[in-house]
């Protein structure tokens, strides 16, 4: 009997490992540091705990409080390293998924970028929350995601929910720093492929805001690894809340079947054995 014990627990062993595995993650409930992998912050960056409060859907009570206004001087700039860096080879991807909400200061340029890059330094993509002509068009594209390659930054216009404005959804107030309303968050599942990515956003009150199509990688080239992130900003005069940040290094789908098959093999093995 013990024997069949052993067969069950290895092939338990065998099958978590082809599941998602995260690879960094910071929750911010009892401090700045991450949970898994490292976090860093650029020097003369303020960072504290945050607590908010409201009817929001993504942002927890314990966040960061991002302010470079106050007690700093410098930009935004977070950098996100992963305990390994993860393979985009053989179908497999990485998900990076976070919570925030901007704070606006009337007339500052607010536009905030979510990078990843594999482990030469080259830009793999780039998500942009565009603010300020970020894309080209004025005060009408004001608050608008969107993404950048390197010819330039683009709304998705076209690429996420035709014909629905975003709005203000993760931009406090325009007015000073007191007027940040931090129940205006949003969550954001970015998926990650050797040549391409796509976004996955839901809104503060939890509603499903849009999927966009796949875009391809800021050069167009492929890649064989995600190294890590940044979540920089164009100025100092913009700070936020950011909440669960995450890396997850995800199997290609044939492992995954495998995985599935083999827990049906296991709920067998215990029927047949008694275990």
């Amino acid at each position: 009997m013990e024997h069949k014990k052993i067969v069950i627990l290895t092939l338990l062993l065998a099958g978590s490992s082809a599941w998602a595995d995260v690879v960094f993650k910071a929750d911010f409930e009892s401090g700045t540091s991450a949970n898994i992998g490292t976090i860093t912050y650029n020097a003369g960056y303020n960072v504290q705990l945050g607590v908010t409060g409201g009817p929001d859907a993504t942002l927890g009570n314990g966040v960061l409080y991002a302010d470079p206004t106050d007690g700093g001087a410098a930009a935004t700039d977070i950098t996100l390293t992963p305990t390994g860096a993860v393979s985009l080879t053989g179908g497999q991807s990485a998900k990076v998924s976070l919570d925030f909400a901007i704070r606006r200061t009337n007339g500052a340029t607010k536009s905030h970028y979510v990078t990843g890059y594999d482990s030469s330094d080259n830009i793999i993509f780039q998500f942009v929350l565009g603010e300020l002509d970020e894309f080209g068009n004025g005060a009408s594209d004001r608050q608008r995601p969107g993404y950048a390659d390197s010819a330039g930054a683009y709304s998705f216009a076209g690429q996420i929910d035709s014909g629905v404005v975003p709005g203000s959804y993760w931009f406090g107030n325009d007015g000073t720093s007191a007027d940040f309303d931090p129940s205006k968050d949003a969550h954001f599942d970015i998926s990650v492929t050797s040549t391409g990515w796509s976004v996955y956003n839901l809104k503060a009150d939890g509603s499903t805001f849009g999927q966009t199509t796949t875009l391809a990688t800021y050069d167009g080239g492929t890649y064989s690894e995600l190294a890590y992130v940044s979540v920089t900003g164009e100025s100092s005069s913009a700070g936020g809340y950011f909440d669960n940040l995450t890396i997850e290094a995800i199997p290609e789908p044939a492992t995954l079947g495998l995985v599935i098959a083999m827990g049906g093999g296991i709920l067998w093995i215990r029927r047949m054995f008694m275990v």
